[in-house]
């Protein structure tokens, strides 16, 4: 804005940084991953030993993975698991904790599912085809991938067989439809699939892994970001803007019908604008992609003005 003698300028900075935090439910200790650069969409092993992110620490993002003893970072430093042309997303840690799963866009505009080894090695494509196929999510038992293709003509539920990581025969579809599904979640004892359908509004589906299975639907006054099961299949964790509340906020959601439950975490998601989490297999450790953001206004004096105002 400028003042009316056109000797002053009033203009406002806006600064992002995104940061992964991860902490323990039990004791509300937090640690953070942080770089001069993006680290974003994080997915924890499921023993909690470690956390698998997103990060452009090195200009490009990347999958990378940092040891943890418990929430705090340990002495090693973060390995770097892929050097790919197209940004890795939505990273999934087999049950086992020696693959990771995700999906990206690299060598074309089309989105396949790849996995890489934990400790190291080349990604392996596991869906190559024109399209879009995102969200992987490993089996409790890691037999079996779900992820969200449009391989149909709308993007839902499939679930592929795997063997060793690598893919085990066709892909079958789980859900249908007319509108689009994210981030499919196995239950813990891998007989149900979580996932959230729609944009705007999240409606929460849960669908029994067989084929021809009808989803339970629970409409939730929230729009839905992110889902994970709570350890004992009762309940799924919902991150979201929910009516009411100010900035993203974390809820159980019961599958008996009764009403979401505040998950209160000792982390402020309120300048949050991605809504993305993870869960370790016992619960403990919640890891969140978290955005501080930070703002200035500033004043410029002109230092010379002409006849007209104008600097």
């Amino acid at each position: 804005s400028v003042s009316a003698d056109g000797r002053r300028l009033v203009f406002a900075s806006l600064d992002s940084d995104d940061d992964v935090a991860v902490i323990d439910r039990r004791t509300g200790a937090i640690g953070r991953i942080s770089s001069a650069r993006r680290d974003q969409l994080p997915g924890l092993l499921p023993d909690g030993s470690a956390v698998v992110y997103v990060s452009a620490r090195l200009g490009k993002l990347d999958l990378w993975l940092q040891p943890l003893r418990g929430v705090l970072l340990a002495t090693e430093k973060p390995v770097r698991l892929t050097d790919l042309d197209s940004a890795p997303q939505a990273p999934d840690v087999s049950p086992d904790g020696l693959r990771v799963a995700f999906f990206s866009a690299a060598g074309g505009r089309d989105r396949d599912i790849w996995t890489v080894p934990v400790a190291g090695g080349f990604p392996t494509r596991v869906t190559n085809r024109a399209g879009v196929d995102i969200h992987p999510a490993f089996s409790p038992d890691g037999s079996r991938l779900a992820f969200v293709s449009d391989r149909s003509g709308r993007e839902h539920v499939w679930v592929l067989p795997l063997r060793n990581g690598e893919a085990d025969g066709e892909p079958w579809q789980l859900t249908d439809g007319e509108e689009s599904d994210l981030f499919p979640k196995w239950s813990p004892d891998g007989s149900r699939i979580a996932f959230l359908r729609g944009s705007g509004r999240g409606v929460l589906h849960v669908v029994p892994v067989e084929p021809g299975a009808r989803p339970a639907t629970q409409a939730l006054p929230v729009n839905a970001q992110h889902l994970a099961w709570e350890a004992d299949g009762r309940a799924v964790l919902v991150l979201g803007f929910w009516d009411g509340t100010r900035g993203l906020g974390l809820r159980a959601v019961p599958l008996n019908g009764r009403p979401p439950e505040v998950v209160s975490i000792p982390v402020d998601l309120h300048d949050t604008d991605v809504g993305y989490f993870s869960a370790s297999r016992d619960g403990r450790l919640l890891a969140f992609h978290v955005t501080t953001l930070r703002g200035d206004l500033w004043i410029a004096e002109a230092t010379r003005v002409n006849p007209a105002g104008r600097q």
